[in-house]
Order: structure tokens, then C-alpha cells, then sequence
């Protein structure tokens, strides 16, 4: 009696910390980057927030224990994630929902694998993920050009001219 006690004291707080909504199937998901399936190793990019962390790699909020959700941290880019297996969820506030749970430090995490492959946060081949708050690239000498034509317009000054030209030499 008390080991079943016992058993069931150690038990229930995993049991607890372990739901994740859903339908649960092995496989396979089938996307528009490919086809994934159960034992399938996930390459983990970047994370897409701004600070580096993972918007669609997480553990979900647990509204059984009241907690919330935890979203992988920029410590974790560049590891691998195993599918463990899929879930299925609809709710009125999201629509349906395909998550793709995988081992998550001390316990089981979801990807929401098509965002996270648009977003690079998970590598999949021959697929280029858009790239998030980029700076558009510059050539100086496009600047310089542009400067120049401003000056010979008569918006610029001489000295204007000068000074930001300058800025862009490194002077």
C-alpha cells in the first residue's frame, strides 16, 4: 500500500507537467517543407525573437498546474530535437493546430513545425528561412552616388556633402 502510494505521490506531478493539448499520433506530418515522422532528429536554428529565444519551440502553458508557457532559450540553437510523436489541437482561438512534440530539457516540448522552419528557428534542407528585423544591405559607393547626385541637385550643401561622406568613409 505504501509503495503504491509512493508510486502514485512520484507519478502525478509528471503526469501533471507533461500535458500537452490534442490528439496524439506517430506519424508521419506532412508539410509543405517535407514529410517528418517519429525518431526524426530536428536541427535547431536561431531563435526568432527579438532577444534570441524561440517563439514556436516550447513547452505549453499547463492550465492543470497554472503555469505558463516556456519558450526555448537562445542557449538551445544549434542542438538537435527527436519527434517523439504529433498532436492534433483545435480551439476557436487559434484554429486547428498541428504540433510536433519532441524531448525537451526535463521534459516534453512542441514545435510548431511549419512557423519555426519559416522563421529558421528549425533547419530543414534546400529551404531558406525568411530573415527577420535584416538590415538592408548597402554598397558605400551606392551611397557616395546618391550623395553626390544630391549635392549637383542643390539639396545638399558643400559642406553637408562633405560631412556625410565622411560617415561613410569611417573618417
Amino acid at each position: 500500500m505504501r509503495k503504491t502510494l509512493l508510486l502514485i505521490f512520484l507519478c502525478i506531478p509528471q503526469l501533471l507537467l507533461a500535458q500537452i493539448p490534442g490528439g496524439k499520433w506517430d506519424g508521419p506530418l506532412i508539410t509543405k517543407y517535407g514529410t517528418f515522422h517519429k525518431g526524426d532528429t530536428l536541427k535547431v536554428g536561431l531563435g526568432s525573437d527579438p532577444n534570441g529565444d524561440f517563439k514556436f519551440i516550447y513547452q505549453p502553458a499547463n492550465d492543470l498546474l497554472g503555469t505558463d508557457q516556456v519558450n526555448f532559450q537562445k542557449m538551445y540553437a544549434s542542438t538537435r530535437l527527436i519527434v517523439k510523436y504529433f498532436k492534433e489541437w483545435e480551439s476557436h482561438k487559434f484554429g486547428l493546430k498541428q504540433f510536433t512534440v519532441v524531448s525537451f530539457p526535463s521534459r516534453n516540448g512542441v514545435v510548431e513545425l511549419e512557423a519555426a522552419i519559416e522563421a529558421g528557428e528549425i533547419i530543414v534542407p534546400n529551404f531558406k528561412p525568411k530573415q527577420l528585423n535584416q538590415v538592408p544591405q548597402f554598397s558605400v559607393a551606392d551611397e557616395l552616388t546618391k550623395l553626390k547626385r544630391l549635392l549637383d541637385d542643390g539639396v545638399l550643401t558643400k559642406d553637408e556633402y562633405e560631412s556625410q561622406k565622411k560617415k561613410l568613409l569611417g573618417n
